[in-house]
């Protein structure tokens, strides 16, 4: 199950829209993957995952790229707000 989006139309729904909730990521075994500064990592945004806190003395960085087929709807407006 993942949190839903929210009923006002909100695809974000807090931040929280499509995240996996606590009581089900408890249950999953993550598996870490470990990369080197500078490497892209690519994946389906379905795909359960997570970040533990950055205790390095150097800023994470990262991009989020994300896109939705048009038959879904058009939420850039609302995302946004």
């Amino acid at each position: 199950s993942t949190i839903a989006p929210e009923e006002d139309g909100n695809p974000d729904a807090g931040g929280r829209a499509g995240a996996i909730p606590l009581e089900d990521a408890e249950a999953l075994d993550f598996e870490p993957l470990i990369v080197k500064g500078g490497s892209i990592v690519v994946f389906n945004g379905w795909v359960p995952h997570r970040s533990a806190a950055n205790r390095s003395p150097f800023p994470r960085r990262a991009v989020f790229l994300t896109y939705n087929p048009a038959k879904e709807g058009d939420f850039h407006v609302q995302y946004y707000q």
